[in-house]
């Protein structure tokens, strides 16, 4: 089961900037990069709502956090088309060549970025499979995008999947549904905070996971 941003798209680098721009513009407030990737993983309302009662110290009505999330989907899409993450073709290929399923659990619910997975991963992921924050489940760090994943492929056991992830809070996702969690470290993050995260594995690039995919499917075989 594979995360999205930062996984298969190299998109948190944008998406960090287009968070710093719009809490700028719509609240004049410089927010942190280091608190773009802690929360990588949340659906981007529930990110907005946390920075506001963080900073802020208030909660956000539903209807302020519904704009800004409408905002920050445009600035991105101002930007266009988000690339894949390099690599992350041939661990998916490396994946399906396997005999192994792919699925894609994300806490995004940004449409043209999903349609993204399937253009740059034609035929490689079951669409009615993928999970996102607009299937309205408790998003990571509960167990309850990749649980969902596991139903979606057909009730398939933890024991008997493998999570891609890049950020700790996906990574304790990942832990708490009891599967095992390979890290690529794709950000800013130090590989400790991964590890502490309770990562079985950190690697530093997809191109790194696809030449391990044979090793990895044998020793947890």
């Amino acid at each position: 089961m594979f995360d999205m941003d930062g996984v298969l798209l190299d998109s948190m680098p944008r998406h960090a900037a287009c968070w710093s721009i719009r809490f700028r513009e719509d609240y004049g407030f410089e927010i942190p990069v280091s608190e773009v990737y802690a929360n990588e993983g949340r659906s981007s309302r529930d990110f907005i709502a946390s920075i506001i009662r963080k900073y802020f110290n208030r909660e956000a009505p539903q209807e302020e956090v519904d704009a800004m999330y409408r905002r920050k989907c445009a600035t991105v899409d101002s930007r266009g088309g988000m690339p894949p993450m390099p690599g992350a073709l041939e661990a998916v290929k490396a994946v399906r060549a396997q005999g192994m399923e792919a699925v894609v659990v994300t806490g995004s619910g940004h449409t043209k970025l999903l349609n993204f997975i399937k253009e740059a991963y034609p035929g490689l992921f079951h669409t009615d499979w993928m999970v996102c924050a607009n299937d309205g489940i408790r998003c990571k760090p509960n167990p309850d995008p990749y649980l969902a994943g596991l139903r979606n492929a057909g009730g398939i056991d933890p024991s008997e999947a493998i999570v891609i992830e890049n950020a700790p809070l996906g990574v304790q996702a990942g832990k708490a549904a009891g599967c095992y969690v390979i890290a690529v470290n794709t950000g800013p993050l130090p590989d400790a905070a991964l590890f502490e995260a309770g990562a079985d594995v950190v690697l530093h690039s997809m191109f790194e996971l696809a030449e391990m995919i044979c090793t990895l499917r044998e020793s947890l075989a």
